[in-house]
């Protein structure tokens, strides 16, 4: 078994379209990543990662096996656009059982969270006290989300293992990446959230100048999307020549740009109003 106080981790794992994740190191992998699978034909994308020796004790990360309905999917989208802290348990309950399949009367937290490296997520701890079984449980959607689909990065297991593995575990957690470079130290996200009633403050954009900054030779501009854009839209809109399959390459090189330059933007929290950076036509 490994050492239990044990820290360190692995080089980052590739989980398919730009995500990563560096494991605790010397834990045993499982699993089956099968890349950008659009038509499903192959099983969906999972990853398992345990220390040996320790049963019932696992961090893991895996997509949706079947999609959420339209009505989910948008609470779902609404949730993950509060403002980062504390969800009330009861406002879980339209994402039950088809999101989240753990009773809620076990619940122990549930928050609006953001790793250092990606966007917003659903996080739900969990505590079975008869079983003695915990977990931390992260939701967020995909790039498929207009799809319904979704995925799941955790770490569940059985006590007392839970604790005693729990500070690698999140540190492994932290490093969840979407097309990042863990030789970057982890900024804000820059995201926008929408001031709801009784809320004192948001959480501030980061300031276009010094995103127009980071854009050296003028390749780039700023764009102000408009009610109903989404960033499919506004390639269809700039670059009707395009192919289905080249459209869908600029979607990923817009999102991924953006990222690169501070200016995080994920499909489900983008708005009326956000800025993002475009390349010149």
């Amino acid at each position: 078994m490994s050492i239990l106080n044990e820290t360190t981790l692995d080089q980052p794992f590739s989980l398919g379209a730009g995500r990563t994740i560096r494991p605790p190191s010397g834990w045993t992998t499982q699993g089956f990543i099968s890349g950008n699978d659009r038509l499903r034909l192959r099983p969906a994308n999972h990853a398992r990662w345990a220390p040996a020796g320790v049963e019932r004790l696992s961090l893991h990360w895996n997509k949706s096996m079947s999609p959420l309905s339209t009505a989910t999917a948008e609470y779902f989208a609404e949730i993950l656009q509060k403002p980062l802290g504390i969800v009330m348990v009861e406002e879980l309950l339209p994402l039950f059982p088809e999101l989240i399949r753990i009773p809620l009367i076990r619940i122990t937290r549930a928050q609006v969270t953001s790793l250092p490296r990606y966007g917003p997520f659903l996080e739900i701890d969990y505590f079975i006290a008869e079983q003695r079984e915990a977990g931390i449980v992260y939701f967020a959607p995909t790039d498929r989300f207009e799809y319904g689909e979704y995925q799941v990065l955790a770490y569940e297991g059985k006590e007392p293992a839970f604790t005693t593995f729990l500070p690698v575990a999140r540190k492994s957690l932290r490093t969840f990446c979407d097309g990042g470079d863990f030789s970057v130290p982890a900024r804000r996200t820059g995201l926008v959230r929408r001031k709801t009633a009784g809320t004192k403050k948001t959480i501030p954009r980061k300031k276009t100048a010094s995103v127009r900054a980071s854009a050296p030779g003028g390749l780039l501009y700023e764009y102000t999307m408009q009610a109903g854009e989404t960033i499919k839209t506004i390639v269809r809109k700039n670059w009707p020549a395009l192919s289905e399959e080249q459209s869908k390459a600029k979607v990923k090189e817009i999102y991924g740009l953006n990222r690169a330059r501070g200016n995080a933007i994920f499909a489900w929290t983008l708005q009326e109003g956000a800025v993002i950076l475009l390349p010149m036509q």
